[in-house]
């Protein structure tokens, strides 16, 4: 999957900085040229690329997810992350819902937009990229994608305070107190709502980085 996102973010970058769109636009000079040589399959394919990393980030996520909430498959830790007055309480169950709901939704999402192409404008547009339609779709499953990941995070923490916070290893640790300083752990049901747009934001905003050594492949990514 980083192998993938590599390679879209390089095919962007390309894009990007190339001569085939339309207009281009030549700021120095304050002028625009109509050129008409633009395609956008090269955008479209990476779209869809980037999509398939997303939607595929969300199904080991919500693997991960069930690891943990399923007593038959946690390690001993409590039925849905609820060690305080068990059986009377829903725990992190609620939060599940949502997040295998997101997931299944993205899952319907999955077929590539790049080969959608339909004939228009009388065959002059004869091969159409649906660059910018993949662009959007993408958009909006990384934007969903925050919220799976962050529920994660939300489980992990509250296991890790009911398993040893001593054990978590420096790193690990660092995103640790990065949740606990503005999500508490959850000795009672309220709704999970709030939390999980803080924890969903955390990834979203970038601050999670904080918790990468500066020597990480990833820090400068």
């Amino acid at each position: 999957m980083i192998d993938t996102a590599r390679f879209v973010q390089k095919t962007v970058e390309i894009e990007l900085n190339s001569s085939n769109d339309n207009p281009l636009i030549v700021v120095s000079r304050r002028e625009a040229f109509h050129n008409a040589n633009f395609h956008g399959q090269y955008m479209a394919n990476a779209m869809d690329q980037l999509a398939i990393v997303v939607i595929n980030l969300c199904n080991l996520s919500d693997r991960r997810n069930d690891r943990l909430l399923d007593p038959d498959h946690n390690g001993s830790l409590p039925a849905f992350l609820c060690k305080e007055n068990p059986g009377m309480r829903l725990g992190l169950m609620g939060g599940q819902f949502a997040a295998t709901s997101l997931v299944a939704e993205m899952r319907s999402m999955a077929t590539p937009v790049s080969v959608q192409t339909l004939t228009s404008t009388g065959d002059f547009q004869d091969h159409v990229s649906m660059g910018l339609i993949a662009a959007r779709r993408a958009r909006d499953l990384l934007k969903n994608a925050y919220y799976v990941v962050g529920f994660e995070l939300l489980c992990a923490a509250q296991a890790a305070d009911q398993r040893n916070v001593a054990d978590l290893s420096p790193v690990t640790r660092v995103v640790y107190d990065i949740v606990r300083e503005r999500i508490p752990y959850l000795d009672h049901d309220e709704p999970l709502t709030d939390h999980i747009e803080v924890a969903a934001d955390l990834f979203a905003s970038g601050a999670l980085l904080k918790a990468l050594p500066e020597t990480s492949p990833a820090y400068n990514w």
